[in-house]
């Protein structure tokens, strides 16, 4: 695939790439591609699919016009750096951390990093439970999670990291509504409140996929989130 590929698919979906940003991403496609023989990073391989399910899956969102939702962003259980990469690669001025508790994952992410030579970047390698009680509590203006967990546990895992008036964006498919409702006590126990819903499409689905955004409007009890493992063992519902 050739830069002006990347180019020419962006613009179709109606955001303008500068080269350098276009050589970002397919130098991101290939070591993650590279680095896929020896790790488990995606099961998507194909190159035309990783711009679809990756990187537009990532920004899609943005089409529609969307402001920066503050100046930090977390990437939390970013896996093969989706989506605080392709939204780093398009605004590099954000402030961005890759959470992964993986080792071989957060080596791999700290070499993209280098190799990429993204300013303003930094890889944590901690589970969300330990990192939200300690060091990075209602640190961050803007959360994101993509894949990361059911949104019961999703919730309690990222709004600790928030901080208040900050916001946290949960990638979610079709339909929510359910998780919506599991969640409902952990998201008013964490501080956070539901502001938008925002539907976005890929090429050749017929169905929208939704980004879930919630502020943060009081500060998260202090018993969230709990001990590492029990989010996902004990959800809260």
């Amino acid at each position: 695939m050739e830069i002006q590929q990347v180019i020419g698919f962006f613009k179709q979906r109606g955001i303008p790439l500068a080269r350098e940003q276009a050589r970002l991403f397919l130098a991101h496609m290939h070591l993650m591609l590279q680095e896929n023989k020896r790790i488990n990073l995606t099961r998507i391989t194909g190159e035309e699919r990783i711009l679809e399910e990756h990187f537009w899956d990532s920004v899609a969102c943005l089409e529609q016009g969307r402001p920066f939702t503050g100046p930090s962003l977390l990437d939390v259980g970013t896996g093969a750096g989706f989506p605080g990469v392709p939204m780093k690669i398009l605004f590099p001025e954000i402030q961005l951390t890759l959470m992964e508790s993986a080792g071989k994952r957060a080596a791999y992410l700290r070499q993209l990093v280098r190799e990429l030579g993204l300013e303003g970047a930094e890889v944590i390698q901690q589970r969300a439970e330990e990192y939200g009680r300690n060091k990075g509590r209602e640190m961050y203006t803007w959360v994101v999670a993509r894949a990361l967990a059911p949104l019961v546990t999703a919730i309690e895992l990222t709004l600790p990291l928030v901080q208040v008036n900050g916001f946290f964006w949960a990638f979610k498919g079709r339909d929510c509504r359910e998780e919506l409702d599991e969640a409902r006590t952990i998201i008013a126990r964490c501080g956070g409140r539901l502001e938008a819903v925002m539907p976005y499409q890929l090429h050749g689905e017929s169905s929208c996929r939704n980004i879930l955004v919630f502020k943060k409007e009081k500060p998260t009890e202090k018993i969230f989130p709990r001990k590492s493992g029990m989010p996902q063992k004990r959800p809260l519902f």
